[in-house]
């Protein structure tokens, strides 16, 4: 009788649990959005209108679905229980609201409490302004032009040895002289890790030559996990203080293998443990060193900030975090993307070869300064990066405010949909079409308008908006010069969206051999 006892007591105990959840739940996402917020006056779907409306768009908030909800509900409406949303939001689509939300009036717009970036790392995206405007200006001579110059033998360094490895794979293992098909996402996303890790942390990695590294493992683990599974494990009240915690981090009950849903939370907090012990791991070596011969890199601007009190949020294992995470996530996707894009224009990527040859043939390494005269290659990269942007710009308001007249309540997530910038009629007819030669027309509007959205703007733009470019000129100048790209096979259909690639971009790789 006493071990049954036991059990009820523990199933009541369960079942208050996973009711008070629920409320929650039920209460943030449907009652207080539809029967108390103020926003419940702005223009929009129902969750059920909504449902239907997405059915018709792959279940997907793409530029298509946007364009459609402007149309019908007009520049500002209201979404409640949309995908990859936290919570109900305003829907914000004209210029001068995003000025006001990005520039003006930034420091009233905050980053939702449920965002990714804030329970992953910690780091600089996650300070609240003040903070995080103080540690920008500590940071910003790691990301400075002069020091970015100086690391471009690093950048040369990787995409050679990424070059080397293609090559033998093509020509070593199966003699293939017309190419190979080989999964370029893949060791994009190692060249990225390494490269962040050697020009900005000051840390040799070299996944490259490391098939096994727990680093690179750990991550492809932690980006399997489904975008459903992240989004119902932050809204279980009481999670995300819980994985802020070290010792719950760390726990060694992770590392069981615990099947069925409650093995996507164990999966996540095994992940987000061995991540962070790579980074505590990697911050202890360097800081070993001796400072007489260390170079200008985050970990040591930041253990300086930790020692002269400049700031207590100097989290350098959270921003080592950040930065392999958002590498990987922006420098590598968007490369595989362009070389996606370039695949399919076999016109635009011969048109790109003419016109590095001539630099690579008098040196295989060229200075930065001579790339970035080259007027196709910016061209190419700039139309990519128009293309392809991760994700939109979701911001929560502090305080009342008005937004085009739009009453805009505390605790309103207001989202921006950068890509109807980058898309919209200022581009012409053809906004959704891969046109690298629109760039070239000086006089038109767009040279000093929207594209700048790409690595946001005001306070909280990119602070490595210069390393990405760089990055990515280098890498994409040198593969070029030495290999065709083609679709893997006849009709092709890259999965994913501009954040997240399927099955690692498969693409036909041919070397191109002297003549």
């Amino acid at each position: 009788m006493g071990k049954m006892a036991y059990h009820t007591v523990l199933d009541d105990i369960a079942l208050y649990l996973l009711g008070s959840a629920a409320l929650v739940i039920f209460y943030r996402s449907f009652f207080y959005p539809y029967f108390l917020s103020g926003r419940r006056l702005a223009p929009g779907p129902t969750k059920g209108e909504l449902s239907k409306e997405l059915k018709q768009f792959n279940n997907e908030i793409n530029v298509h679905f946007l364009r459609h909800m402007v149309k019908e509900y007009g520049p500002i409406f209201r979404l409640v229980g949309a995908p990859m949303i936290p919570g109900p939001g305003l829907v914000v689509c004209t210029p001068t609201a995003q000025q006001r939300i990005l520039v003006s009036n930034s420091i009233n717009y905050g980053q939702p409490r449920l965002a990714f970036f804030r329970w992953v790392t910690g780091g600089l995206f996650t300070l609240p302004e003040r903070e995080h405007r103080g540690m920008r200006k500590i940071l910003d001579p790691v990301f400075s032009f002069r020091n970015l110059i100086s690391t471009t033998g690093v950048y040369y360094n990787t995409v050679q040895s990424l070059i080397t490895i293609f090559r033998s794979k093509i020509d070593g293992e199966n003699g293939a002289k017309d190419g190979d098909v080989i999964l370029v996402y893949e060791w994009l996303a190692r060249l990225a890790i390494d490269n962040v890790s050697e020009a900005i942390l000051g840390f040799k990695l070299d996944t490259l030559h490391d098939p096994n590294n727990e680093l690179i493992t750990t991550l492809d683990e932690l980006s399997r996990i489904p975008t459903a599974a992240f989004e119902l494990l932050v809204r279980v009240p009481g999670f995300l203080r819980l994985v802020t915690f070290d010792s719950v981090r760390h726990s060694t009950l992770w590392q069981r293998r615990v099947p069925g849903r409650l093995g996507v939370f164990f999966t996540f907090m095994r992940c987000l443990s061995t991540i962070r012990k790579n980074a505590l791991a990697i911050k202890a070596t360097i800081l070993q060193e001796d400072s007489a011969n260390r170079d200008l890199n985050v970990i040591s601007v930041l253990q300086h900030m930790q020692s002269s009190d400049e700031t207590a949020n100097a989290d350098i294992a959270g921003n080592i975090i950040m930065l392999w995470m958002s590498g990987r996530a922006t420098i590598a996707t968007r490369i595989s993307w362009l070389l996606w894009l370039l695949a399919k224009d076999q016109q635009c990527q011969q048109q790109l070869r003419d016109e590095i040859a001539p630099l690579f043939s008098r040196d295989p390494r060229p200075d930065y300064r001579s790339l970035d005269k080259l007027q196709w290659l910016d061209s190419v990269i700039m139309e990519s990066i128009r293309l392809f942007l991760f994700g939109p710009n979701i911001r929560v308001a502090l305080n009342d405010d008005y937004i085009d007249g739009v009453f805009v309540p505390k605790g309103t997530v207001v989202v921006i949909p950068l890509d109807l910038f980058t898309r919209g009629d200022i581009w012409g007819e053809d906004p959704d079409q891969f046109k690298p030669a629109r760039w070239l027309d000086s006089t038109k509007r767009y040279k000093i308008s929207p594209p700048f959205l790409s690595f946001l703007t005001g306070p909280h733009r990119c602070i490595a908006k210069g390393m990405a470019i760089m990055q990515t000129k280098i890498v994409i100048a040198s593969l070029i010069a030495n290999f065709e790209f083609k679709p893997a096979y006849e009709g092709q259909h890259v999965e994913g969206n501009p954040s997240i690639i399927g099955h690692g971009m498969p693409l036909h790789v041919k070397p191109i051999r002297p003549s």
